[in-house]
C-alpha cells in the first residue's frame, strides 16, 4: 500500500514568512510616506483701508489638518513683502497714487504644504481740502481781521494755508484760521483769496471782496503834537467832514513830520498849519481837497512847499503868508482849482514862485510884501480872473512870467516892484475895474499892454513910476468908465498913446494929471498936445 504523502513544513513556514515580511514592509512603507499630509484650509484676504499710499489687508485663519502651526507670506504685484509671518495682518505703505493693485498671501504647513488666496486694491486719488467758507470779516479804515472755517483734508494730513490781496501774497503757511490784514486803504474794495493746501500740495481756494469803512471823521480835528498826528495817522482816515486844524500858537508842539496823516485825501473844513515851528517840511501830506480855505502861515522852519504835489481843490482862498524862512514855492502842479484868492503874502525870504501850471480857476492872484521875491514864472493856464491881479511891495521883483494867457481880470494892481515891463499881460483885453500902476521905479514901457482895449468902469492911475517915458502901447485902449491919473511920474513926457482915447472921454470923476514930465490936460492929449 502506497502511504498518504503529507505537506513539507519548510514549505508552509516559508509561505507564512513571506507574508510576514510583505505586511511589515507594507506597514514601514505607510509610517513615512507623506502624501497624505493634508494642505492648510481656505481662506479670504480683506482690503481693510485704502488711502492715496498706504493699504491695510488682513485674512482669515487657515488651519492645517494635522493641527500644525501655519505661517503666512504676503506678495504684491508678484513681490515678496512678508515671509512667513505668524500675524494676519500687512500694511503696504508709500505706494502710487490712484492705481491698480493685485496680490496673494501663502499659507504654509510646516510640512512645505500651502494654500493661496488672492486680493486687489486700489489706492484712491489724492484729494484736495474740502470747501472752507469765512465766518468773520471786521474791518477797520486799515485793517480786516477775517477768520475762516477749517479745511479738512480728506487723507488727514495737516492743512495750511497761503492768503493772496489782489493777486499779491501777503501771508503763507498759515496753521492758524484767522488773520489781521493790515496796511490797507479805507473806503477801498479789496479781493482776498485764501488757499488751503495739503502736504502734497492740492489747494482748495475761497475768494471773497472784502471792504475797508469808510474813513470818514466826523467833525473837526486839532493836531499840535507829533504824537498826536502819528496816533491819528494809526488810525488811516481819508476825510474829515470838518476843519483841520494845526496850529501852535501859545502850545507846546514838536511835529517834524506829517507823513503819519498821509491817508487824508479830503477836508472838508478849512485846513490851517499855523505857528508849526518844529515843522521843516511838508513831505508826507497826501491832501487832495480842501473845501474852504488852505492856509500855511507863521511857520518859521518851513523853505518850500514840498509836498502839496497831491493837491487838486481849495475852494476858499489859498494862503501863504509870514513864514519867514520859507524861500521857494514850486512843484505844485496838480492844483487845478482856488474858489477865491491865491495870497502869497509877506514872506520876505521867498525868492521864487514857479508852477501852478494846471491852476485854470482863481478869483484873484496876490502877492504883496514879499520883499526877496524876484521871479514869478506861474499860473499860465489862467485866462481870467475876476477879481484882482495884486502884485503889491514885491520890492525885489523883476521878473514876471506865465500870466500871458490872461485875458480879462477884475482889477489890476501893480505897485512898488522892479519889473521894467508889463509884457507878461501880453493877451489881457479888459480890466472890469481900476487898473493902478505905482511906485515901479524901473518900469520903462507899457509896451506888453498893447491888447488892452477896456477898462470897464474903474480909473486908470499910474503914480510915481519915475523911469517911465511914454505911454506907447495903450493905444488900443478905446473905453475907460472912470477917470485917469497920472501923478509924480518924474520921467513921463509923452501921453499920446491916449489920444484916440480922450477924444469923447467922459470921465467920472475929474483927472488928475500933475508932477510929471509933461502935463498936458485931457483936451490937450485930444487936440494931439500930447507930448514935450
Amino acid at each position: 500500500m502506497t502511504p498518504i504523502p503529507t505537506k513539507e513544513k519548510p514549505t508552509y513556514i516559508n509561505i507564512t514568512k513571506s507574508l510576514l515580511i510583505l505586511f511589515v514592509l507594507t506597514a514601514l512603507s505607510c509610517s513615512t510616506d507623506t502624501s497624505n499630509n493634508g494642505i492648510p484650509s481656505e481662506f479670504e484676504v480683506t482690503v481693510n483701508s485704502t488711502s492715496v499710499t498706504n493699504i491695510e489687508i488682513s485674512w482669515s485663519e487657515s488651519f492645517d489638518p494635522e493641527g500644525d502651526t501655519i505661517s503666512y507670506s504676503v506678495y504684491l504685484e508678484n513681490q515678496e513683502y512678508s515671509s512667513h509671518q505668524n500675524t494676519r495682518t500687512y500694511s503696504f505703505e508709500n505706494l502710487s497714487i490712484s492705481n491698480d493693485y493685485e496680490g496673494f498671501v501663502i499659507a504654509h504647513d510646516p510640512s512645505g504644504n500651502e494654500r493661496i488666496a488672492d486680493f486687489s486694491f486700489t489706492t484712491t486719488e489724492n484729494l484736495p481740502p474740502s470747501n472752507f467758507e469765512i465766518i468773520l470779516a471786521t474791518p477797520s479804515n486799515i485793517s480786516i481781521d477775517v477768520s475762516w472755517t477749517e479745511a479738512i483734508d480728506p487723507e488727514g494730513t495737516i492743512v495750511s494755508y497761503d492768503l493772496y490781496i489782489d493777486d499779491t501774497l501777503i501771508a503763507s503757511n498759515l496753521s492758524e484760521t484767522s488773520f489781521l490784514i493790515e496796511n490797507l486803504n479805507a473806503a477801498t474794495v479789496y479781493n482776498l483769496k485764501i488757499v488751503a493746501k495739503d502736504d502734497i500740495g492740492n489747494t482748495t481756494n475761497l475768494i471773497s471782496n472784502l471792504e475797508t469803512l469808510d474813513g470818514i471823521y466826523q467833525g473837526d480835528l486839532s493836531l499840535r503834537t507829533q504824537q498826536a498826528v502819528n496816533s491819528f495817522g494809526e488810525l488811516g482816515y481819508i476825510e474829515i467832514t470838518g476843519n483841520l486844524e494845526m496850529d501852535g500858537l501859545a502850545v507846546f508842539t514838536d511835529v517834524t513830520d506829517l507823513s503819519p496823516i498821509n491817508s487824508i485825501k479830503i477836508v472838508r473844513g478849512y485846513f490851517h498849519i499855523n505857528f508849526m515851528g518844529t515843522l521843516t517840511s511838508l513831505s508826507g501830506l497826501g491832501i487832495e481837497h480842501v473845501g474852504q480855505n488852505f492856509k500855511i502861515s507863521n511857520n518859521d522852519g518851513l523853505n518850500n512847499l514840498d509836498g502839496l504835489d497831491k493837491l487838486e481843490e481849495v475852494f476858499g482862498t489859498f494862503q501863504i503868508e509870514q513864514n519867514s524862512n520859507l524861500q521857494d514855492i514850486s512843484g505844485i502842479n496838480n492844483l487845478t482849482t482856488i474858489g477865491s484868492t491865491l495870497a502869497i503874502l509877506n514872506n520876505i525870504n521867498l525868492i521864487t514862485v514857479t508852477g501852478f501850471n494846471n491852476l485854470n480857476s482863481v478869483d484873484s492872484i496876490w502877492f504883496q510884501a514879499n520883499w526877496s521875491l524876484t521871479q514869478i514864472n506861474a499860473f499860465s493856464n489862467v485866462t481870467a480872473l475876476i477879481g484882482d491881479l495884486n502884485l503889491t511891495s514885491n520890492t525885489a521883483l523883476t521878473t514876471l512870467d506865465g500870466i500871458d494867457n490872461i485875458e480879462s481880470i477884475g482889477r489890476v494892481f501893480i505897485k512898488n516892484t522892479l519889473l521894467e515891463n508889463f509884457n507878461a499881460l501880453s493877451s489881457l483885453s479888459i480890466v472890469g475895474g481900476d487898473f493902478d500902476i505905482q511906485d515901479n521905479s524901473a518900469l520903462q514901457n507899457v509896451n506888453g499892454l498893447a491888447t488892452l482895449t477896456e477898462i470897464t468902469y474903474g480909473n486908470l492911475s499910474f503914480f510915481y513910476n519915475t523911469s517911465l517915458a511914454s505911454l506907447n502901447g495903450l493905444e488900443n485902449l478905446n473905453q475907460l468908465g472912470g477917470t485917469i491919473n497920472f501923478v509924480g511920474n518924474s520921467n513921463l513926457s509923452d501921453f499920446c498913446a491916449l489920444q484916440d482915447l480922450m477924444q469923447n472921454f467922459s470921465p467920472g470923476s475929474s483927472p488928475s494929471i500933475n508932477n510929471n514930465s509933461y502935463n498936458p490936460s485931457t483936451t490937450d492929449i485930444a487936440n494931439g498936445n500930447c507930448s514935450n
